[in-house]
């Protein structure tokens, strides 16, 4: 019967969405992922700013011209605090992130093993009760972000991983690729690669964002079966850097999950190469239950419930919730009593 039931649970995933971009260095390869359109990176965005042209007549505004200096003037400096203030973040933060390397023995550019970029990989399943608010964090970044200019491909990955430690208590499974310090064309082939087989797990992108801009397709009809219940969603987070990132063990402990999503939201705007945020399902009625997520991402470790501090299954709806609540969450059952020892 289990033999029957496979290739049911390997095609049972139908849909995702996924977002990134990126900046190899003008490297003349250009991944494409299929699907939702090609991965182009993107020149680095340099500011510019065009304060126009002043047609001075012959009328004596003298007045008039200083006036617009002086707004030019104004503009000009107000312009040059905001990008010294920008900077100056960015380098506090690269010096934080250096301060951590160092703290674990890491060493960084010009230091005999860094050899330009690095990667960290992060797939990770987050159950039912988080499954709706984290397809639609994830769908809104991929409609409103920016990951062709360094400023949004930051923020986007600031993004993801403020709601993937907001789901801590919902993490089910996780697994965790860590990649030694290469050269950008060989990371960009590898973190290529990796982007199309977390794209691979699904056969419709129903949204893409990326260089070509945001590409949607409706999905099939789709209905879930009840054997499937609520159903849980899968997020694979790609990261490159310019500065090495920290290796992390233990994909079945939140502890060592939280770490990685801590290095890297760590990586600076201008140290940040690129990022890929993959996720599926993405439609409400495609549900992908725990027992096809074990066939389709069989790389994935369960989570010990131990390193889950706090966490407990509601004994009726199987939930989980915090342990200090009185009652479940989701149902109202009430939380058990701990036994005392005889």
């Amino acid at each position: 019967m289990a033999t029957l039931l496979m290739p049911a649970l390997v095609s049972a995933q139908a849909t995702g969405g996924s977002f990134g971009g990126g900046d190899w260095g003008g490297s003349s390869s250009t991944p494409s992922y299929g699907g939702g359109g090609s991965y182009s990176p993107p020149s680095y965005d340099s500011p510019s700013y065009d304060y126009g042209s002043s047609n001075t007549g012959s009328s004596g505004s003298g007045g008039g011209d200083i006036r617009s200096v002086l707004i030019a003037v104004a503009l000009f400096a107000l312009v040059a605090l905001v990008v010294f203030i920008w900077d100056r973040v960015d380098k506090v933060k690269a010096e934080r992130h250096a301060r951590f390397l160092a703290e674990r023995g890491y060493r960084g550019p010009g230091q005999g093993a860094w050899k330009k970029a690095d990667i960290t990989a992060l797939t990770l399943a987050i159950d039912w009760r988080a499954r709706a608010r984290v397809q639609q964090g994830l769908e809104t970044m991929a409609k409103r972000g920016d990951p062709n200019s360094k400023n949004g491909r930051s923020r986007l990955l600031q993004e993801t991983v403020r709601l993937l430690r907001d789901s801590r208590i919902s993490w089910l499974y996780a697994s965790i690729r860590n990649f030694r310090p290469m050269s950008q064309s060989s990371a960009q082939g590898i973190f290529s690669n990796l982007a199309l087989d977390a794209r691979a797990r699904f056969s419709t992108d129903v949204i893409r964002s990326d260089s070509d801009g945001v590409h949607e397709r409706a999905p099939a009809a789709l209905r879930a079966r009840p054997e499937e219940g609520p159903g849980v969603v899968v997020v694979t987070l790609l990261v490159a850097s310019r500065r090495e990132l920290a290796d992390v063990r233990h994909a079945d402990d939140a502890g060592s999950v939280d770490e990685l999503l801590a290095i890297a939201a760590g990586v600076s705007r201008s140290d940040l190469i690129a990022i890929e945020v993959v996720w599926s399902p993405a439609a409400d009625h495609d549900r992908l239950s725990t027992a096809e997520l074990e066939a389709l991402y069989p790389e994935l470790a369960r989570l010990a419930e131990r390193s889950i501090g706090g966490r407990i299954f509601c004994g009726y709806c199987a939930g989980p919730y915090p342990e200090e609540l009185p009652k479940c969450v989701h149902c109202g059952a009430p939380t058990p009593t701990p036994s005392v020892g005889a």
